[in-house]
């Protein structure tokens, strides 16, 4: 979806609190990139060539949407705007001040981003409780990225680098305001609760057909609508969502807590 404040403002109740998520931009392309399998559908000989290919290039593909600033444009910066720095900090403004919060995806942030999620919305940590899903397979080659592939990428997503730096930025105060001894205690109840919902929920992993993980339930975990919401693909999700919200689907209570 890309990201239009009328249009979510008028579904939403007043209330509403406004959540998003940023990843740092030369990890999310090259996902991206090995995900969709863009070498294979545009014939790019390497990660490298389909950088500096479509660093100059204008093409905007229907599927694709396009190959550069991809953050920027699912909050509903057009592309032809991508290097106009006014209007790309006028974008970041308007985000900043209408988000509650932006997490962070990468590394240690992302579970630090879960404890500020928990709190922004009174929730339980086993409501934020979760397991990767589209995980690469641990045998998967590492990227190498060279200091002309770095360069490159920096030209090419000036306005996502942007926009990271600068929720990064914002993220990491909000950390410090929370407290280090109250985030440690948060975290240390997030693993501990994550790594025994895991224990019940899951009977192991296996290779998907994008060289990514899939999780194998439990017994316990098939017979239990929790553990199928915890494994469930963005689309399935997607899918009961859009069900319910136009209720089409019976409302199932989830329940976890009486067997962990």
């Amino acid at each position: 979806m890309l990201f239009n404040k009328s249009e979510v403002k008028a579904s939403l109740k007043s209330d509403a609190r406004y959540v998003s998520i940023l990843r740092d931009p030369t990890s999310l392309l090259y996902s991206a990139y090995t995900y969709f399998r863009w070498r294979e559908r545009f014939n790019y000989s390497s990660f490298e060539d389909f950088v500096i290919r479509t660093k100059s290039t204008k093409q905007i593909d229907p599927l694709i949407i396009s190959f550069k600033n991809l953050m920027m444009f699912d909050f509903g910066l057009h592309p032809k705007n991508y290097e106009d720095d006014a209007i790309v900090d006028s974008k970041i403004a308007e985000i900043e001040s209408t988000f509650d919060l932006i997490m962070i995806r990468d590394g240690e942030y992302f579970k630090q981003s879960l404890i500020l999620l928990k709190n922004l919305m009174h929730w339980t940590v086993i409501d934020v409780a979760v397991v990767a899903i589209n995980k690469m397979m641990s045998s998967a080659p590492k990227p190498v990225f060279s200091k002309s592939l770095t360069h490159h990428l920096l030209e090419a997503n000036q306005a996502d680098y942007k926009l990271y730096r600068k929720f990064l930025t914002i993220f990491k105060e909000k950390v410090k305001k929370f407290g280090a001894e109250k985030m440690k205690k948060e975290l240390e109840e997030l693993n501990y609760t994550t790594n025994k919902l895991a224990n019940f929920c899951i009977a192991g992993t296996k290779r998907g057909s994008r060289n990514t993980t899939v999780y194998i339930l439990s017994k316990a975990g098939e017979d239990n609508c929790y553990c199928r919401l915890l494994v469930a693909s963005e689309k399935d999700l997607t899918r009961q969502l859009r069900q319910r919200y136009n209720k089409k689907r019976k409302k199932e209570v989830c329940r976890i807590r009486g067997y962990l």
